[in-house]
This record gives structure tokens, sequence and C-alpha cells, in this order.
């Protein structure tokens, strides 16, 4: 869930939004845990146990989410920070953290900004209580509870819930689309699909030059008038979920999106883009290759070909045929250029990198005693 952006909220930074899990044990999030217990810090001091963050068992999860919970290329995309309020009496600051749990003052952020209820949205039962990252005394840690806040337990007496945030870089997300449905929709040889701006949850797709493709084109299909437009097409990744895409956009609003190619086993081929279902008017073609890994999940597109497609009753003239192989480095017609695309960020749902599909293993919750927090 978004809680902060460049504007304002949680941990606010240039082309940046803070991204909080939305579902907690039961949803499929990362279990519980006590803060701490003793001697985990020190097997030869059996009886030590600490409010200080670092090195704690919640502290050992947060890593873990971030090491198990993300594969590389979306583990690129999440900005490192440093936290404050991890020691008790001490303004010490804990860097180099990519997955966190938020601070005492920082749920006090939410409150303030009228967004307790996503305090609440594991649910509103003591069981659904989560651990802050904020020592309140020398053995004693903030809790996020469904009642209120400013309430703390001892480091070692209960198992709350681990509920990462993060930080999301933005600046190479081409566009979003909804978390399912959406681009799923598009299907190779299905044609091409009608782009409308999801109103909920959305998932990213972003830049990722590693996503090679060369669109081959005589002289003649550069400025084809066809109804169904055809190019050749080289040097596309294989494997799982690749393909070779393609969007019509008008201005930096998508309109269509089409799957041209599945690439398997082979990068090369012909692509066949009908424009029947379309309707008249100017748009920008632009054609790349990406890793379209399906509902929920992020995909990455790399550069696009691109070109100027006029529709008219269903046949489409091409025009300024632009491939970024035959380009100086640092040339606009990219799929960065995507720009708004299927959608904006600002107070959506995130779930291109939703933490709670990928599962991690936790104890059982126990029961809890209100009359035992502080």
């Amino acid at each position: 869930m978004a809680i902060g952006d460049e504007t304002g909220g949680v941990y606010p930074q240039t082309d940046s939004v803070t991204l909080l899990l939305k579902n907690g044990d039961a949803g499929g999030g990362f279990g519980k845990t006590e803060f701490d217990l003793p001697g985990y810090r020190n097997p030869n001091d059996p009886y030590l146990y600490s409010s200080d963050y670092e090195d704690s068992k919640l502290h050992a999860a947060m890593v873990g989410v971030y090491d198990d919970g993300f594969p590389d290329g979306e583990r690129k995309l999440i900005n490192s920070r440093e936290l404050d309020d991890v020691v008790y009496g001490s303004s010490y600051e804990l860097a180099g953290q990519h997955v966190w749990p938020l601070s005492y003052n920082e749920e006090g952020i939410l409150y303030i900004n009228n967004q307790s209820a996503i305090l609440r949205y594991l649910g509103t039962e003591w069981n659904d209580t989560w651990w802050l990252r904020s020592p309140k005394g020398v053995n004693l840690v903030y809790i996020s509870w469904p009642y209120g806040s400013g309430n703390a337990f001892d480091a070692d007496d209960e198992e709350f819930a681990v509920r990462p945030a993060f930080n999301l870089n933005l600046s190479s997300v081409i566009f979003t689309s909804a978390t399912a449905g959406g681009k799923s929709v598009a299907t190779v040889a299905g044609g091409l699909v009608g782009v409308t701006a999801p109103t909920g949850t959305v998932k990213l797709t972003v830049l990722d030059r590693s996503q090679t493709l060369r669109v081959v084109a005589t002289a003649e299909e550069r400025e084809q008038s066809r109804s169904v437009l055809e190019f050749g097409y080289q040097n596309a990744p294989i494997g799982t979920n690749q393909c070779v895409s393609c969007v019509l956009m008008v201005g930096n609003t998508l309109k269509y999106y089409g799957k041209l190619a599945d690439c398997p086993t082979g990068g090369s081929g012909t692509l066949s883009i009908p424009l029947s279902d379309v309707d008249d008017g100017t748009y920008t073609l632009k054609i790349f290759s990406e890793q379209a890994n399906g509902n929920y999940s992020t995909d990455f597109a790399g550069e696009a070909v691109t070109m100027k497609v006029v529709v008219l009753g269903g046949v489409g003239t091409v025009s300024d045929f632009r491939d970024p192989a035959e380009s100086s480095a640092g040339d606009s017609h990219i799929c960065g250029a995507f720009g708004g695309g299927f959608g904006v960020l600002g107070g959506l749902v995130v779930a291109g990198l939703v933490l709670a599909r990928r599962k991690r293993s936790g104890s059982e919750a126990v029961t809890a005693n209100r009359n035992r927090t502080r």
C-alpha cells in the first residue's frame, strides 16, 4: 500500500514511493516473530535481549524478506535508506536498509494523514498486531495494534506480525497496469487490446535494457500502408515468459497493447499487427521485447522501436520509423518514453512488487493477553 511519495507521507523521496505490506499473516505475509529472544544476539549470554533493532530477530526477518522475497530484477528497484529510532536513548542510524518496519513516528504520520485504516489492514483482532522498530525502553518495543497507538511490549514476550515497508525507485517504471487482467488479457495472435487506466491495485512494467530487440524492416515496410502491419524481428531474448509486444500511444497515453510473438526458444521471426479494431487516429507505435510475468508480478521491457502510424478505416500508414539500435546513446525513442501509460501510481496500491505473494514460513500466532501491554 502506498504510504508516501515525493510530496509527503512516510519517507518522502524524489521519484519514489514508499510502500507497506498490504496483507498480513493470514493474507500470505511473512509470519510472526518475537522482536528478540534471550541469547539470540550472543549465545554466550543466555539472558541478553534488547529493544535495539540492529541484530534483533525482527531485523533478521526484514533482511530475509529482501533477500528471499524478491527476484534480482525487483531488488534493483528498491532504494536503501538509513533508519533512525533503532536504539533506545540514542540518535544512532542504521545504514543500508532496503526493507524495514515502520517507526513509532512513521506510524503516527499515517494517523495524521487520516490513513489509520492502513494500520488496521491486517485485521481488527489482537492477533493482528505487528511490530514497529522503535524502542520505548531498554527492553520495550512499540507495537501497532488495531485499537490505538503508544503501546509497547517486552522484546521477548510475544510473537507479532512482520510487516515490511520499502521505498521503490520510480525512475525505471514505464507504465502501470491492473494487477489481474490488464496486460494478461492480451494473447499472442489475439490482436490489440484497448487500454483503460486501472482504478485500484496496479502492477509495474519497468525498463530493462537487457531486453534487446531488432525490428527488421525494408524501405517499403517502413512506409507500408496495410490493415495488418508486418515486420521481421531479431535478437529477442528467449526463455520463460519472453515475448515481443507493442503499444499504440497518443501523446503519453497508452491506447492499445498487444503481444505479437512468444519467444520460448527462438528470438527471430515475423510480427503481424492487425489494425481492424483500432479507432481512426494518429498513433505512435512502439515495439519491444518484454518478460511478461503474468498477474501480480513485475514485467520487464526493453528499449522500443518506434514509428508513426496513421489509422483510417482499419488501414495503417507507417512513417518516421526509428530503431534505437540505429540511434545515438541517449535517444529519447525508448520504452521509458511511455510516460503515464496504463495508469498512475499516486494513491494506488502497487502490487507488481506485492510482498504477500511470496510467503515466508513463520511460527504460529500465540494468544496475547492485552493486560500485558505497557
